[in-house]
């Protein structure tokens, strides 16, 4: 019986045991590996920033097994506070990282990082006033001035980024060209163009512009619009004083041009994609030049011929050419009278 009355001894030194052990194992000191997304931020107001402002870093920590259970993981940053002045600094990630509360709290060491520093840059924003460009209306031209309201817009950026850029940095003013085509001639036009950063200014994530978008106030001159015509016949013109004495021909090959891109006032364009209007191509041949015989000579003008009467000059080219394209030509004097 003796035995019987110890088991309750027995059965509390073996819990007690037990615990002892389920204790020193959680108080085993491991490491682990961990990725940790950091966030850094200032000792300076909120006019100041740190570039980069973020980064994911690699970190082996060690503690008990109970402790590392409880350390931070990837998930919620880590904002670690740098105690340092403007400029360009080497951020000693091991000791920062040691002094954050979340992991002394959690009571691990941080052993190594990769990278095991980080380099940043505490700079000061700053706020530049900007001119804002005009807008590019395409083809399309105006009367008067081109009013941009307000004119001027403020840009907050880096100090240092602000002293590379010197003053004659400018933003522009863009226009949705959905926006320009349903203009008319003569009326005035508003209408509300974007803001955009030039490039060297827009890549950088700290630098924003108030307002982002302007009021662009104008009259519309005329609309202007293109078309590319498959053939357009060339003709001759001239005095005709000296038309029963010279025979001015067209080379075959130069009859037709190919290709030919027309610029006009849109209604005018329009009319010329319905086949209402033809245009044709003029060579103006002068009487001194008939009697010098030439033998080429380039376009003098593109002409629209209106069905109700009239004509109208209009621009073009040939193959994107701004030259004039070069019509070869036969010129021979009329047989007199037998």
């Amino acid at each position: 019986m003796g035995w019987r009355s110890q088991l309750p001894t027995y059965l509390i030194v073996t819990v007690v045991a037990v615990l002892i052990w389920l204790w020193a194992a959680g108080e085993t000191r491991e490491t682990d590996e961990r990725t940790f997304h950091v966030q850094f931020t200032t000792q300076f107001p909120a006019d100041h920033i740190v570039t980069p402002k973020e980064t994911t870093i690699t970190v082996e920590i060690e503690g008990s097994r109970s402790a590392l259970r409880s350390a931070p993981a990837m998930g919620s940053p880590i904002v670690l506070r740098l105690d340092a002045g403007l400029g360009d600094h080497a951020v000693d990630l091991v000791r920062l990282l040691n002094d954050h509360p979340d992991l002394r709290d959690a009571r691990v060491s941080v052993i190594s990082t990769d990278p095991p520093s980080q380099e940043v840059t505490i700079d000061k924003l700053v706020l530049a006033t900007v001119r804002v460009e005009d807008p590019d209306l395409g083809r399309l031209q105006t009367d008067g001035a081109i009013l941009i309201d307000p004119p001027q817009v403020t840009v907050r950026l880096p100090q240092r980024l602000q002293d590379r850029l010197g003053a004659g940095v400018s933003v522009k003013a863009l226009v949705d060209p959905a926006q320009l085509g349903r203009l008319n001639p003569g009326e005035p036009a508003r209408l509300t163009a974007r803001v955009e950063l030039p490039e060297s200014l827009a890549t950088q994530e700290s630098v924003t512009v108030t307002p982002t978008a302007v009021t662009v106030s104008f009259t519309v001159r005329s609309n202007i619009k293109e078309v590319t015509l498959p053939t357009i016949p060339v003709h001759i013109s001239g005095p005709w004083k000296d038309h029963e004495e010279y025979i001015v021909e067209v080379a075959e090959a130069d009859q037709f041009l190919e290709n030919v891109t027309v610029t006009a006032d849109a209604a005018l364009i329009d009319r010329i994609e319905s086949s209402e209007v033809k245009v044709f191509a003029f060579v103006h041949i002068s009487s001194t030049e008939k009697e010098q015989g030439i033998e080429s000579k380039p376009v003098t003008y593109f002409l629209a011929l209106l069905p109700e009467g009239g004509a109208s000059i209009v621009a073009a080219q040939l193959n994107g050419s701004s030259q004039p394209p070069l019509i070869h030509l036969h010129i021979s004097e009329r047989a007199g009278p037998p």
